[in-house]
């Protein structure tokens, strides 16, 4: 470094003292009242550090708090104005560019804590310029951006992490805010997340932690907001509502005349979808002051704010907005600055903080969620899209995140696909794709559902499935069937696959179709032909290499460490300290090498160890058409269906096979399936049936409802006896005989069924009101073995039922059905 920290330091601090000078100067020839009275300490802390500045020749002699001190204090401090405390956020982001903070001393995690603490609680009297207060919150952007990326920024916690991140969301959900302001604080947030989602390899697993749940949804109570002004007086505010947010979002803020520059420069101000919050307190929040002609208007007041850390799916927060201009803005919070001096160090940042970073915008891309806007959605999945990049390799290997990626992450892709906005659209095809490229080996079932939900996309008739739908359906399965070997592994693990759709059979039907120009787009119909040519090509480069041998780098291990990203600098110093130090190449050595002429792109991921061979996956294809053909037969006599599958040696002559067939086959229908098994000549098939289930340890309703989606329960009131005769006995002999007799376990199978129909049967009600709780208690009053059951688990049972209706999920339509069909893929 040219010029010594020490001089860096000094220089910044008498930038701040002049521009704490001058605006007390100002007051004073304005003759206002005294708001700067907090500037007299502050001016004695810089005054401090200088004397002690001159007596140290190296920073690195002082504890980094020592000349750090005083700036976050000015960045703290409600009284100053917005270029006082700009002036101190430059200077914090200077020291951080610079390295002055030396990430291997002991003192480096609290110095950095308390950095985050300060920035995130800034507080600042705004001027009559929205832009100008603007200002400050972009260098509150810059400043957590360099503190996350420096060296010593890998030593904040998990909560000061979220907390920086939290005020980044917050600025980014802010409509009334600049779309440049609100801009920046997307690439502060997307920067920050390359950085967590890189160094995931590097976080260890513990699953004693208690992972945290900090960015959270709307809460529920109103923010208590601090209203001050010169007389003491309350001031207007005008409340809106989140109907009439949304309408803002949609309209230019220039037609609101003067109300532009009364736009809250805050990271809390209101709430449009999503409220990041990780302490009981507002961290950050806007105070107005209007001049002495609102004072005789009406006062509105806000009630304290509830748990912070509850989350709601009711927008309750309000947005104040004054339509006045000349008004003081102040971010301000009353929390007590942290023991900086702790002898405890806080723990690093590890796999809490990416867990609940990931989980949370997994939140926000939830199409169901009616907070989230479009702008939110598409945040999310670009904020995906860089995890995915950065990290899309490891994350399989944490069971903390993989649960997430399968189930919740998914499913919210896959209804994203419906939608008709193509930013949405694009930007979801992008992230599955980066998904499955790297995490189709765990998901198996979650690609074949993505495939059929892009052919659907294609083969739709419907009006509102444009054109250009369809095309980027058709590009997203060209972009897919150039991964090297996915066209293979779709055959071996699909279409070979006894149970699973015959993938790649149908997709190479679909692209032939869409191929004539004729039936599609002129754009449809090159896409096509081009995927159907990779599949060609795929197929000679393959042979030409059989032919000539294995290719060089079939057999290479990639080499993941070689091909990581660079991490963004932290600075323009930065880079420049990396390219004198060697660490970054200026010049690119030429080079002779030619690449070869027939070349072919290796698989990223290593072949399975058992891989059938040519007779297998040819003996395999036949089974899978004669249990196609089985299962057709099956569904119309299921007698002869048996009698076909055993005949082709398909199912032994036990019981216990047959049962796995009915279990493991979802193509069968279920009415048939009710039919075979209630019938008095299969009472083995029944009686294996009912034990396939697991039912240790849940409780009978719960048991019941497990049971009964996996088939129709019949009409018959001489059948229902029986399946439930089985069913109760075997989950008494599972659950360790919980009641005095085996019958009491039969009679409360069969009140459930019966209080089951009398909740949500429109017929039973249209008759008599429905069964109360009381009522179902007293139904069951001695039947336990002459004694009752507990009354709270009657309770528990019969409020399930009442709010979740026993149902044939398979038969029903809507979220039902698409709730147990997506249960059904993620419990394979």
């Amino acid at each position: 470094m040219a010029a010594s920290g020490v001089y860096i330091v000094m220089g910044e601090a008498n930038s701040v003292v002049a521009l704490l000078n001058k605006a007390r100067r100002q007051y004073q020839l304005s003759h206002q009242p005294p708001s700067l009275e907090d500037t007299e300490p502050l001016l004695r802390n810089f005054t401090d550090l200088k004397e002690v500045l001159n007596e140290v020749a190296d920073l690195n002699d002082m504890n980094p708090l020592t000349y750090l001190s005083p700036f976050l204090d000015v960045i703290k401090a409600q009284n100053t104005n917005g270029p006082i405390t700009e002036a101190a956020l430059s200077a914090v982001s200077k020291f951080l560019s610079y390295g002055l903070i030396d990430a291997s001393s002991i003192r480096a995690a609290n110095t950095v804590e308390s950095i985050a603490y300060a920035v995130v609680h800034t507080k600042f009297i705004g001027g009559k310029s929205s832009g100008s207060d603007e200002c400050v919150l972009y260098k509150i952007l810059q400043v957590l951006r360099s503190l996350l990326l420096s060296p010593p920024g890998s030593l904040l916690s998990n909560e000061a992490v979220c907390d920086m991140m939290q005020s980044c969301f917050r600025i980014v959900f802010e409509q009334n805010l600049s779309f440049l302001l609100r801009k920046a604080a997307e690439t502060t947030l997307a920067d920050m997340t390359q950085l967590i989602f890189t160094r995931l390899p590097t976080f260890v697993e513990d699953t004693r932690h208690p992972y945290m749940r900090k960015l959270v949804k709307n809460r529920k109570s109103e923010v208590k907001r601090k209203r001050r002004d010169k007389r003491g007086s309350r001031h207007l505010e005008t409340v809106s509502t989140p109907e009439e947010i949304e309408t803002k979002e949609t309209l230019p803020l220039l037609n609101q005349g003067a109300s532009v520059n009364a736009v809250l420069n805050e990271t809390e101000a209101s709430n449009l979808g999503y409220d990041v919050v990780l302490t009981a307190d507002s961290p950050v929040s806007v105070v107005t002051h209007p001049d002495s002609a609102l004072e005789k208007k009406k006062q509105i007041d806000f009630e304290p704010a509830g748990d912070a850390d509850s989350e709601s799916e009711d927008a309750s927060i309000p947005v104040t907005m004054s339509r006045r201009s000349g008004l003081q803005r102040e971010i301000e919070n009353d929390e007590d600055f942290p023991n900086a001096e702790s002898s405890v160090s806080p723990m690093p940042y590890g796999l809490p903080c990416c867990r609940e970073l990931l989980r949370f915008l997994i939140a926000l891309i939830n199409p169901m969620d009616r907070q989230n806007t479009e702008s939110m959605v598409i945040l999310g999945l670009n904020l995906l899209i860089v995890a995915l990049e950065a990290s899309a390799d490891h994350l399989p290997t944490y069971s903390v995140l993989l649960p997430l990626i399968k189930d919740n992450l998914c499913r919210s892709l896959l209804q994203l696909l419906d939608t008709e906005k193509l930013p949405v659209l694009a930007a979801t095809n992008r992230c599955c794709f980066l998904l499955f490229e790297s995490m189709r080996s765990s998901m198996k079932f979650q690609l074949e559902a993505y495939f059929r939900k892009l052919q659907s996309i294609v083969l739709s008739d419907q009006e509102p499935v444009a054109n250009e739908q369809k095309e980027m359906a058709l590009e997203s399965l060209v972009h897919l069937w150039r991964i090297p070997g996915l066209v293979t592994e779709l055959y071996l693990n699909y279409d070979c696959d006894l149970y699973c759709a015959n993938i790649f059979e149908d997709l190479t039907k679909l692209l032939v179709e869409n191929a004539f120009p004729s039936l599609g787009g002129y754009t449809a119909s090159l896409l096509s032909l081009d995927a159907l040519l990779v599949v060609i090509e795929n197929i000679d480069q393959n042979c030409a290499f059989r032919q000539i041998g294995t290719p060089k780098n079939a057999d290479a291990v990639i080499d993941t460490e070689s091909r990581k990203l660079e991490l963004p600098v932290l600075s323009g110093y930065d880079l420049g300290r990396r390219i004198v130090s060697g660490a970054i190449e200026t010049v690119v050595a030429e080079t002779d090498e030619k690449p070869s002429p027939l070349q072919l792109r290796s698989n990223r991921h290593l072949p399975s160890a058992n891989l059938p061979s040519l007779s297998e996956v040819i003996n395999q294809k036949k089974r899978k058409r004669m249990i196609a053909d089985g299962t057709e037969l099956f569904n119309q006599n299921p007698k002869e269906g048996i009698a076909f599958m055993r005949e082709k040696g398909l199912l032994g002559t036990d019981a216990l096979s047959v049962v796995q067939w009915l279990r493991t086959n979802p193509h069968l229908d279920k009415n048939r399936i009710a039919d075979f098994i209630c019938s008095r000549k299969n009472a083995e098939v029944l009686e294996a049936f009912v034990k396939s289930f697991p039912f240790a340890n849940t409780r009978l309703d719960v048991a019941l409802r497990m049971f009964l989606e996996t088939f129709r329960l019949p009409g018959e009131a001489a059948e229902i006896s029986m399946v439930m005769q089985h069913f109760s006995d075997e989950w008494y002999r599972a659950n360790n005989e919980p009641f005095n007799h085996v019958d009491a376990a039969f009679t409360l199978s069969y009140a459930v069924i019966m209080l089951n129909m009398d909740q949500h049967n429109p017929q039973v009600k249209r008759n008599q009101p429905p069964m109360t709780v009381d009522c179902f208690k007293r139904n069951l009053s001695g039947t336990n073995g002459g004694q009752d059951f507990e009354p709270e688990m009657l309770i528990s049972m019969y409020n399930a039922i009442k709010s979740d209706e026993i149902v044939m999920p398979a038969e029903q339509v809507g979220i039902i059905k698409e709730n147990y069909m997506w249960k059904v893929i993620f419990c394979v």
